[in-house]
């Protein structure tokens, strides 16, 4: 269900607003799914959504490519981490954003690195240095002033609204725990 969630918000955000990054939907999900039920599931969640939605992105836009092997796979080590980070509702909406900004902040810096590596240079430290910038500046071909921070703000305060809500929600229907 997640995973299915996940899909169609990132296809209606990229039909609504096109490629402008705001809301990393896939990791929301990733780390939804591993708060709510632990770290295999945020793994495969993370894994698939962002598999599925570049399958489907390919109908209308550039979809699949070597970077979906790169956002899919980081996204589903960051789901396995958030499943170990993450926890139930003991967790302060402050401490989730704090420990879901960084999640974001890890995965942009690391797909961002593996995919400079990968389509603009063999040199480590200038693609590491490269996927930095391109969290504040346009770099590597973007166009937007602080995207990497928007984004990770962005899907951090979601996931630090909703996930106790989310939770409470399936424990009340008999769906959770």
């Amino acid at each position: 269900m997640l995973v299915s969630l996940s899909v169609a918000t990132r296809l209606a955000k990229h039909a609504l607003a096109g490629p402008v990054q705001f809301i990393n939907f896939p990791l929301y999900y990733a780390m939804l799914a591993a708060y709510l039920r632990g770290p295999l599931l945020g793994a495969a969640t993370g894994f698939l959504s962002f598999v599925l939605s570049d399958v489907y992105l390919s109908t209308i836009a550039i979809g699949v490519g070597p970077w979906t092997l790169v956002t899919s796979t980081t996204a589903c080590a960051v789901g396995a981490v958030a499943g170990l980070v993450l926890r139930g509702e003991e967790s302060d909406p402050a401490v989730l954003f704090v420990e879901a900004y960084v999640l974001c902040f890890v995965y942009d810096v690391v797909s961002s690195f593996l995919c400079y590596l990968m389509f603009w240079s063999g040199d480590p430290l200038y693609a590491f240095l490269l996927s930095i910038v391109g969290l504040f500046l346009p770099a590597g071909g973007g166009y937007m002033i602080a995207a990497g921070v928007i984004t990770e703000a962005s899907t951090s305060l979601l996931l630090a609204f909703t996930a106790r809500r989310v939770e409470k929600a399936l424990r009340k229907i008999g769906i959770h725990g």
